[in-house]
Parts: C-alpha cells; sequence; structure tokens
C-alpha cells in the first residue's frame, strides 16, 4: 500500500562546530553537553505539549547525532507559530549548554513511516541551513508562502520574527525573514526571574560566548554575526524604531 505524501512545516537544525570537537577526541565532554541539551529540549517539548490545547498541533522530532528534525504534519498558521515555539525551545536548549545552532524552516511534502521521513523540504532545510554564516534560523520564502499575511503582521508585530539581512557565506546582501530567538529568550527570563538579574542581563550572560571570538576565521565570523544580532534586537527593543528590522513583506 503506498503511503500519501503530508504536506508539513520542517525545520532542520545542526550544532555548530561539532564535527571538530568529536574529531579533537572530546568525546565525554561533547556528549555530556548534548545529552544535557536534548534532556532541556525534550522538557520543553513536553510542557509546550502540556500547555497547548487539545486542537494544536503537534511538533513531532527526530536527532540524529548534531542534527535536529522537527516538523508538524499540518500546514496553517497555528501549526507555523507552534512550530516556531519549539524551534526557540531548541536554540534557548543549545545555548544554555554553551552550545551554537543553526537552522532553517521549510514546507513540502515528506513521506513519514515510522522514523523513515523523506522529502524535498528536509533537503531544502538543509540547503538553507548550510549557506548561513551566524548562529540562527532563516524562515524560508517556501515557508512564508504558506502563511497567512494577518498570522505574519501578527508575529511581526509581536518581534517573534523579523526581517533582517541574513549573514550569508556568499551571495548578496538581501532581507529575509528570520526567528527572533532572542526575543523568545528575554521573554523566558522575565518570567523566571533570578535574584536581582534582569531579563537582558541573563541573555547575556548565557551567550557570553559571543563576546569570546574564536580563533578560527570561520567561527569568528559566525560568532560576530551572531553577536551583532543579539545587539540589533536588543537595541531594537527599547528603541523599536530601526528601519534594518521594521517589518517588511517579504515573498518572493
Amino acid at each position: 500500500m503506498a503511503i500519501k505524501p503530508k504536506k508539513c512545516f520542517v525545520a532542520l537544525f545542526d550544532i555548530l562546530g561539532f564535527s571538530d570537537l568529536v574529531k579533537a577526541g572530546q568525546l565525554q565532554s561533547v556528549y555530556r553537553t548534548y545529552r544535557k541539551t536534548v534532556k532541556t529540549f525534550r522538557w520543553w517539548q513536553k510542557a509546550i505539549s502540556k500547555n497547548s490545547s487539545k486542537s494544536a498541533a503537534v511538533v513531532k522530532s527526530e536527532v540524529f547525532s548534531d542534527t535536529f528534525l522537527l516538523y508538524v504534519d499540518t500546514v496553517t498558521d497555528d501549526s507555523f507559530s507552534t512550530l516556531l515555539g519549539m524551534c526557540n525551545a531548541l536554540i534557548f536548549s543549545a545555548i544554555e549548554n554553551s552550545l551554537m545552532i543553526r537552522g532553517a524552516v521549510t514546507a513540502g511534502e515528506l513521506i513519514i513511516s515510522g522514523r523513515a521521513i523523506i522529502g524535498k523540504p528536509i533537503v531544502e532545510a538543509y540547503e538553507h541551513e548550510q549557506r548561513q554564516d551566524w548562529m540562527g534560523c532563516w524562515l524560508t520564502p517556501g515557508c512564508i508562502q504558506e502563511v497567512s499575511e494577518e498570522k505574519l503582521n501578527d508575529l511581526t508585530a509581536e518581534r517573534l520574527i523579523l526581517v533582517y539581512d541574513i549573514p550569508l557565506k556568499s551571495e548578496d546582501v538581501k532581507k529575509y525573514y528570520a526567528l527572533n530567538w532572542v526575543r523568545f529568550m528575554n521573554i523566558i527570563y522575565q518570567v523566571l526571574r533570578e535574584g536581582n538579574l534582569s531579563a537582558e542581563d541573563r541573555l547575556k550572560r548565557a551567550t557570553r560566548f559571543l563576546d569570546e571570538p574564536p580563533l578560527k576565521w570561520d567561527a569568528r565570523r559566525k560568532t560576530l554575526n551572531t553577536r551583532q544580532f543579539r545587539d540589533d534586537v536588543l537595541k531594537t527593543s527599547v528603541a523599536n524604531n530601526s528601519q534594518s528590522l521594521a517589518p517588511v513583506r517579504i515573498r518572493k
């Protein structure tokens, strides 16, 4: 019996620098950090599912070494929001465990049979993930096409997504939609207060590795680009008048 493809929103993330750590022989350290990251993410999955309505879309996930695959098998405004929330949770989990992670969100048909998941959007998500030169998440034109104008306006007004000059390894400078993980972390730290530290101070403490550029140029570029994004978001959260981060409709 043929398995019918399902149209899905798909997100794919890779841990940056993972292979270098493994090659360097730091297996025990890598394993402990990796295990804590996955454990934190699984906690977020349960928490989000528990607090979601029964009709809410369910985000499914698979973990393959340093790659995280997230998908939801309905393509609606609500399922898009749910997937973005889980992407934020994954980035938060990685940062809390001192890992840099990078990904992309796409849309398209998948064939899903048990743990066998095959489809063009996975390939597209991987290709878009590889093109970036920072820690972040690119919301590709393919997935944006599936979201209503009203939902995009709501998400940009809440600054959960934004339009930004996503740093790419090559190509022309151009604005694309990006996930505003800085905004998500700031919201979480506002809720989970710790002593006298402000949410912004806790966010900067969690991302302090961005203030110490690595010695290798490829890693340094990613770190500096990510720090610029963090600082831009924090600055515009106060001023809220930056043209570079203003909501703009991009369809193509």
